[in-house]
């Protein structure tokens, strides 16, 4: 999804690392930090309950849409013309 993004609305620059707020944000494969502070800057996911991400923990089904959800309708996701 932040690849999508990246194509319609262009690339984006991170400033923090927003991993650091979540209790397990540090078992984060470092491949995959970018694309989940992109995801989580752009309002795209949110994370779970007790401030938990779970970098490690395959998505549901519910949880993929509602990451395509967020990224076609919600008005909290950051748009960002090119």
């Amino acid at each position: 999804m932040v690849r999508a993004y990246s194509y319609q609305y262009g690339a984006m620059s991170l400033q923090n690392d927003l991993l650091v707020g979540f209790v397990d944000g540090d078992h984060a494969a470092d491949w995959a930090r970018n694309g989940i502070n992109q995801a989580i800057e752009l309002g795209l996911m949110t994370g779970q309950a007790d401030r938990q991400f779970g970098p490690r923990i395959q998505a549901n089904r519910a949880e993929t849409a509602q990451v395509i959800y967020n990224y076609l309708y919600s008005p909290t996701v950051k748009r960002i013309k090119k």
